[in-house]
C-alpha cells in the first residue's frame, strides 16, 4: 500500500468534491464562492466527508485506487461510516490469513496482554507528563495484565485514568454518545486512528474481521480495533492539553488532532501512522510464527524520556 499520509477534513465543508481527469487530482468546489482546491490522491490517507459535501462515484473510485479512506460523518460531523479499498499489496496474504485464522488461543492471549500493557504503560506516561501521582499506580497495574487481561487491568486502569486525566472536572467517558465536548473530541481522534489502523491491517496483509479481544459479529474491523489500544494516548493527550474552556469541537481542535494523530509518535522519529504500519506487519510476523513474542509500542510524550517497547 502507498505510504500515504494527508489527513482531508470536509465535514463542515459546503460544496462538490470531484476527480479531475486532466491533472489527476481531487478537487473541492466550494459551492457558495466556486473556489477550487485540488489534492493529489497519492499524498492523502482518509478523507473525512459531511453532509453537506456532494461526492461523485467516479472520486470514490480513484480514492480506492489510491488506497484513501473515506469516512462519511454526520451533521455534527461525527463519523457513522467509511469507504475503504480491498487493495492488498502484500506477497504472502493467503499464507498469512491462514495463519491467521489458525493462531492458538495461548498465543491470541498472549498477544493480547502485551497489547494490554503497552497501552496502560502509554496512559501512565501521559499522567505522569501532567504531573500525576496516578502514573504509578498504572505502571504497576501494566505490570499485572496477564494473559488474556483475565483480571481486566483494562478496565480497572480506565476508571483510574480517565478520573486522573481530567482532574477537577465532571467529565464521564461515554464512547459514541454524540455529546460533543471532551468525549466527541476524543471520539474524532480515535476515528482518525482507526483509519490509520484499517489501513495498516489491510497493508499488512491480514483478516481485519478476525480480532483478539473485538469480535462482534458485525464488526468488520475488528482487529484494527485491537491494534488501535497502544495508541489511543495520542489523543488522550492532546485533548487533555487543551484548556477546558475550549474541549469542544471546532476548527482549530479537530486541526490539533489531526495534526497530533499524524504527528510523531511521542518521543519516537516516527509517525503514528507508519509506527501502525510497522506494528500490524509485526503482528502477521507473530501469527506467522517468525517471532516468539508480538512488541507492542509503548506511547511516551516526546519530552518525557526515550520511548520503550513492551518486552515482558
Amino acid at each position: 500500500m502507498a505510504d500515504n499520509w494527508r489527513v482531508l477534513d470536509f465535514t463542515h465543508f459546503e460544496g462538490e468534491l470531484r476527480f479531475d481527469k486532466r491533472t489527476r487530482k481531487m478537487q473541492a468546489i466550494d459551492r457558495a464562492t466556486g473556489e477550487v482546491s485540488s489534492h493529489a490522491l497519492p499524498d492523502v490517507n482518509i478523507v473525512f466527508v459531511g453532509i453537506g459535501v456532494r461526492l461523485s462515484s467516479g472520486l470514490a473510485y480513484h480514492l480506492a485506487r489510491n488506497d484513501v479512506v473515506a469516512v462519511f460523518c454526520d451533521w455534527k460531523g461525527m463519523p457513522i461510516s467509511s469507504l475503504y479499498p480491498w487493495i492488498d499489496a502484500h506477497g504472502r496474504v493467503a499464507a498469512r490469513q491462514r495463519a491467521q485464522a489458525s493462531l492458538s488461543i495461548p498465543r491470541s492471549k498472549n498477544a493480547w496482554m502485551r497489547i494490554v500493557k503497552a497501552k496502560i504503560a502509554g496512559q501512565a506516561n501521559v499522567l505522569e507528563e501532567r504531573g500525576s501521582a496516578k502514573a504509578k499506580l498504572l505502571k504497576d497495574l501494566s505490570r499485572q495484565v496477564r494473559s488474556g487481561d483475565i483480571d481486566n487491568k483494562e478496565g480497572q486502569a480506565a476508571r483510574i485514568y480517565w478520573k486522573s486525566l481530567f482532574e477537577g472536572t465532571d467529565f464521564t467517558r461515554k464512547p459514541g454518545a454524540k455529546e460533543g465536548g471532551a468525549n466527541g473530541l476524543l471520539d474524532y481522534g480515535y476515528t482518525i486512528l482507526r483509519g490509520h489502523s484499517m489501513r495498516a491491517v489491510l497493508s499488512a496483509g491480514l483478516t481485519p474481521a478476525l480480532g483478539l479481544y473485538h469480535k462482534g459479529r458485525s464488526n468488520a474491523f475488528a482487529l484494527a480495533d485491537d491494534l488501535i489500544e497502544p495508541f489511543r494516548p495520542v489523543v488522550d493527550r492532546v485533548v487533555a492539553l487543551l484548556p477546558e474552556s475550549e474541549r469542544r469541537i471546532t476548527k482549530e481542535t479537530r486541526l490539533s488532532i489531526l495534526s497530533a494523530c499524524n504527528d510523531e509518535f511521542g518521543a519516537m522519529e516516527k509517525t503514528t501512522p507508519t509506527i501502525m504500519k510497522e506494528f500490524a506487519q509485526h503482528y502477521g510476523q507473530y501469527v506467522e510464527g517468525d517471532i516468539p513474542l508480538l512488541n507492542a509500542p509503548v506511547f511516551k510524550p516526546r519530552d518525557g524520556g526515550v520511548h520503550e517497547s513492551e518486552t515482558r
